[in-house]
């Protein structure tokens, strides 16, 4: 209940007060991984990336098998700009559970922080292919080859289509997949495409939603038919 409370803390803002709930958690069982793998995941969620770091590398001493503290690791790693680090962490937390299509996507968001565009492709591509299913893989996959700020590994048409295939997966409910479709139009010249599908997307955000702001200004490249191209990490 303490580490779930801490969660809710974190999710609101108030990192201190939910480490506090964290601290008390482990005195009342110093022994538990998963305790620690949370509070790391609540850590790295507040970008404090050395409390992360620190957190999960307890989980992992505690229980090795736990992946989704190899995740965080990455995660922390990559804040804290060693990416050969991540892909470490990363592919292990993959290894350990190849459920999960977070823990490549992961490795693929490194590769890309490091300017790896051919290694940062290939895991978009593997996580597309492991999960079909999964509208997220889909739409990784798509933004990437629709925003990559190297004309080489971009390819409209791809992005088009998995960009489809992500929207339908959600039943064209997800602002953020109508957004990448749009993004992925205007990468082939379609504009009207573009600014159709970004306005649909602003229609299904509330108006204080957090990336709100941001589609808004894809709006305005589209409406200029200028295409998207994406910053580190985003």
């Amino acid at each position: 209940a303490l580490s779930e409370r801490g969660m809710s803390y974190s999710m609101k803002g108030e990192t201190d007060r939910g480490l506090r709930d964290f601290d008390e958690a482990i005195r009342l069982k110093p022994n538990d991984a998963n305790i620690y793998a949370l509070k790391a995941d609540m850590l790295r969620l507040a970008k404090r990336w050395d409390g992360a770091l620190e957190a999960a590398t307890n989980a992992i001493l505690l229980d090795p098998s736990v992946a989704h503290a190899y995740y965080i690791r990455g995660w922390a790693y990559i804040g804290k700009k060693e990416y050969e680090n991540a892909i470490r962490e990363f592919t292990e937390a993959d290894r350990r559970d190849p459920s999960h299509f977070q823990n490549i996507h992961g490795r693929a968001q490194a590769f890309r922080a490091e300017g790896d565009y051919k290694s940062a492709l290939a895991d978009f591509r593997e996580i597309a292919e492991r999960f079909p299913r999964s509208a997220n893989a889909q739409n990784a996959l798509a933004w990437f080859l629709a925003t990559c700020p190297d004309p080489v590994y971009r390819n409209g048409t791809e992005a088009v289509m998995y960009a489809q295939s992500a929207c339908e997966l959600r039943q064209w409910k997800d602002p953020n997949f109508l957004d990448t479709l749009a993004a992925a139009y205007a990468e082939v010249g379609d504009f009207d495409q573009a600014v159709q599908y970004v306005t649909q997307a602003i229609n299904k955000m509330e108006p204080d939603a957090e990336y709100r702001k941001g589609i808004e200004e894809h709006l305005v490249l589209f409406q200029q038919k200028k295409a998207y191209r994406a910053k580190p990490l985003e």
